[in-house]
């Protein structure tokens, strides 16, 4: 498969489908142990890649993998404007554990809704971009996909802690 951010899902689960039948540990059981355990580490790659490469999000964040721009613990520092934003939802979601207010968990709710619409698009149309780009501005678009990708990031743990209030 290309390494894009689009990709045919048809073609990825022919291929997925494809890999399943030819790896499968089952297949090799009259094999010695150490064909077997190939096969085996070969079917949970194609699982992995299969379950990384359908999501759109899992794969954005493997191109940034492929090319360095991720880690685990990575510490990546966004604009101060939308930190302060950010903070701002979570001192309200804080203020509205301790004092529930219907009309304020809506708003919240609906401002999370459209900061997520606005990153998503934003993600789609870097991802084209990326897609048809020339080698020598694919790094510069990833720098732009990174830093909407833990826009995501955070959109997600505010949806996760939305998701946690009952409704009023």
């Amino acid at each position: 498969m290309p390494v894009a951010c689009f990709i045919d899902e048809q073609l990825l689960k022919e291929k997925y489908y494809q890999n399943t039948r030819q790896y499968h540990p089952d297949q090799f059981g009259q094999d010695d142990d150490a064909t077997q355990n190939r096969m085996l580490e070969l079917t949970t790659l194609n699982n992995a890649a299969y379950k990384t490469l359908k999501n759109f999000n899992s794969r954005v964040h493997y191109i940034l993998d492929l090319n360095g721009l991720v880690t685990e613990g990575d510490k990546h520092t966004l604009d101060p404007a939308f930190l302060g934003e950010m903070m701002e939802l979570n001192e309200l979601l804080m203020e509205l554990e301790f004092d529930p207010d219907a009309e304020k968990l809506e708003q919240a709710r609906a401002q999370v809704n459209v900061l997520e619409a606005e990153i998503n698009d934003n993600l789609n149309q870097l991802g084209q971009q990326y897609d048809s780009a020339g080698a020598g501005q694919k790094p510069e678009i990833l720098q732009q996909v990174k830093e909407a990708y833990h826009r995501s990031k955070y959109i997600l743990r505010l949806k996760e802690t939305l998701a946690k209030f009952a409704p009023l």
